[in-house]
């Protein structure tokens, strides 16, 4: 059987990688925006990248299948590697 922390920090990894997938999309399009806005001719709008769609299509189903088990797991008590006794003992 799968440890639980163990579980629990790998849906946790899911939901980092899926967002910053999704900065990522975020960011792109910002680019190919701010790259139209100042060209300054209104002309016919490009093809939309397929790609684009691509990689931000597979951050935001990392984040959704990430999220209930997160959740879940977060419900069920687990041994944190990082104890509040640890915490309060570096302050």
């Amino acid at each position: 059987m799968v440890d639980p922390g163990l579980l629990a920090e790998f849906w946790t990894l899911m939901v980092v990688v899926g967002v910053a997938v999704e900065l990522l999309v975020l960011i792109i399009e910002y680019e190919h925006d701010w790259r139209d806005f100042k060209r300054g001719v209104i002309h016919s709008p490009d093809k939309p990248s397929l790609l684009v769609f691509g990689v931000g299509f597979i951050g935001a189903a990392l984040v959704y299948s990430a999220l209930p088990e997160s959740f879940a797991s977060m419900s069920r008590p687990v041994k944190s590697r990082l104890t509040c006794a640890m915490l309060l003992s570096s302050w």
